[in-house]
């Protein structure tokens, strides 16, 4: 099955200190589909697919319609 537009969730903004979660998610496709989250061209997890990262004071803004974070 094709992959789906995936639903990404990021907040619009966050109070420093605090744990902001950003997520994709998709209603199908097969394999599942694997995620990477970058800032200014680096990734900000070693790998892909599901995770967690706590990084503080940083500044997220997603593309709409790319889910890229910028």
């Amino acid at each position: 099955v094709a992959p789906t537009t995936p639903v990404c969730d990021v907040p619009s903004s966050a109070m420093t200190g605090t744990v902001v979660q950003l997520s994709c998610k998709e209603t199908e496709g097969s394999p599942p589909s694997e995620y990477q989250w970058y800032k200014n061209g680096v990734a900000l997890l070693e790998k892909t697919g599901t995770g967690s990262a706590r990084t503080p004071n940083i500044t997220y803004t997603m593309n709409k319609k790319s889910g890229t974070l910028v």
